[in-house]
């Protein structure tokens, strides 16, 4: 964290987590899903192997983001638990911002001393 200062690694990604990557999900019904929060897309594991759903969903781990929020320019992103599973949830789609996501990040970046060029 020190070394970073709250920057993303990977700002252009709406994925800023590790699903899909060191995680996943598989559900009753044999669906795999990149995280239990972000349920969509999925693979059907009874129609095919886990490696190919695996692949699958890889393209959608890289998704960049469509339009502008102030998740997509966010300096302390790495301090929040902002993701595409908590803003389906919200508001239905993948890249709107949950206000109280962002308001826990903005105390933690305070508590740390670190400034963020968006002020809530």
């Amino acid at each position: 964290f020190e070394r970073y200062g709250g920057k993303a690694l990977q700002p252009e990604y709406i994925y800023q987590c590790g699903a899909g990557i060191s995680a996943c999900h598989i559900d009753a019904f044999g669906k795999l899903s990149m995280c239990m929060m972000s349920r969509n897309p999925d693979y059907d594991l009874l129609g095919g192997t886990f490696r190919d759903g695996w692949n699958y969903l890889n393209q959608f781990r890289y998704q960049k983001w469509s339009k502008e929020t102030d998740c997509s320019t966010c300096d302390i992103m790495s301090l929040c638990n902002q993701c595409p599973g908590w803003s389906m949830l919200e508001h239905e789609d993948l890249e709107t911002p949950v206000e109280f996501l962002c308001q826990i990040a903005h105390l933690r970046s305070e508590l740390l001393g670190i400034k963020s060029t968006i002020e809530r």
